[in-house]
């Protein structure tokens, strides 16, 4: 007599699948971050706005970098260095250690927050309000209140005009001409006066007189010393 014999295969729970939230969606796999850190890049070089942009690029394949790099930067960068032989010897050194600190401004905005720079630079609103805001700085601590008028009207003549007049290439103006002290105001006169007797020194004395008596005006009022 044969006895049947029943086996019962026990199969392996399912694991429970992993939902998150309200949605019940499921969990996916985690994803590599959006951004790398911004790598620091060398200063004092003509490259250095477009290098910054590529940088930007290789964390961002699908963003676009501030247009402040090219629109601005690399393009004055380049037509400040057209310009740099009709500059006094003065002149050629101010406009080499501004390019520089310009750089050096944006490098040193990086190595404080290294994230919030790679977010700085996702708004480039944001971001050319900012790298705008230290122009002025930058061109008082390169000597610009020491150049002669000659040198300041080659200077002022070399941005194109719609940057020159932008809301933020006047409130860079306004802003160096409050910064304007009593000693700058008489160096840039004695400056000025030398000029005249240069071909249309007449015109740019009539240029920089402007800018001294704008100077006077928005001028900050003198501090007494304590």
């Amino acid at each position: 007599m044969s006895t049947d014999v029943m086996v019962r295969v026990e199969r392996p729970p399912r694991a429970a699948a992993k939902c998150s939230g309200s949605s019940g969606a499921m969990n996916e796999p985690a994803r590599e971050p959006r951004s790398a850190a911004p790598e620091p890049i060398s200063t004092g070089t003509d490259s250095y706005y477009m290098d910054r942009a590529a940088d930007f690029r290789r964390r961002n394949p699908s963003g676009s970098p501030p247009s402040y790099y090219a629109d601005y930067g690399d393009k004055c960068l380049h037509q400040f260095r057209a310009a740099k032989a009709d500059l006094s010897g003065a002149g050629q050194a101010w406009l080499e250690t501004t390019l520089r600190l310009l750089q050096d401004r944006i490098e040193t905005q990086l190595g404080v927050d290294p994230e919030a720079f790679a977010g700085l630079e996702l708004d480039g609103t944001a971001f050319q309000e900012f790298a705008f805001s230290t122009h002025a700085d930058v061109y008082i601590e390169a000597g610009l209140f020491t150049l002669p008028a000659d040198d300041l009207w080659r200077i002022l003549r070399t941005p194109d005009a719609p940057d020159l007049f932008s809301p933020d290439g006047i409130s860079e103006i306004v802003e160096l001409l409050k910064r304007l002290d009593r000693d700058d105001i008489d160096h840039i006169t004695n400056s000025t006066q030398q000029v005249n007797d240069q071909p249309h020194g007449f015109g740019r004395s009539i240029v920089v007189g402007i800018g001294i008596h704008l100077g006077r005006l928005f001028r900050r009022p003198h501090r007494a010393p304590r």
